[in-house]
């Protein structure tokens, strides 16, 4: 818990957002049965990570709602998204958003 101390309410937020987000799509549409969420601090940078081992997203679906209001969030905490799938090897998802 100690990573969180100093971290403001508003980063705090709309990472549970996110993180809410990444549940309701894991549990919609990638068949996933194990997920792996992974939190580090680097410097004045936080990092998470996401990953399952669901079917992936195929490159015709597009980005739906549910990635562009992810996306939209982390961005307006002037962090970065990066989404990688590979169709039947699952997703991961890897964020840096500075925090001081």
């Amino acid at each position: 818990m100690e990573q969180w101390i100093d971290i403001n309410t508003q980063i705090k937020q709309e990472i549970q957002h996110v993180l809410q987000e990444w549940m309701v799509n894991m549990k919609k549409h990638s068949q996933a049965s194990q997920v792996m969420i992974r939190f580090e601090r680097s410097g004045n940078d936080l990092k998470i990570f996401y990953k399952d081992n669901g079917i992936g997203v195929p490159e015709e679906k597009g980005k739906g709602k549910g990635v562009a209001n992810t996306v939209s969030r982390i961005e307006s905490l002037g962090g970065k998204i990066i989404f990688a799938s590979e169709l039947g090897k699952g997703l991961s998802i890897t964020t840096d958003i500075p925090i001081l």
